[in-house]
């Protein structure tokens, strides 16, 4: 009698692959002409850049509820 196959996780199931390096496909008909001509490095160079500006752009802000309709209405 054969044992049983044992279950692999995905990330099991391919021993070569890094799991700190992700492969995307972006469907460039949505974007740009000037984006969908941009190489893949430059590609690379804009997500970079976007997640930089995301992390540095964090703003909370607390004060209470009557100050900041004031301060959005006048």
């Amino acid at each position: 009698m054969e044992e049983p196959i044992a279950k692999r996780f995905r990330s099991e199931e391919k021993d070569d692959e890094d799991p700190n390096v992700r492969f995307i496909k972006l469907d460039m008909r949505k974007y740009e002409e000037w984006v969908r001509n941009l190489s893949p490095e430059a590609l690379g160079s804009i997500f970079e850049i976007g997640l930089k500006v995301k992390e540095s752009a964090m703003l909370a802000v607390h004060v209470s509820e009557g100050f900041l309709e004031e301060a959005l209405t006048a």
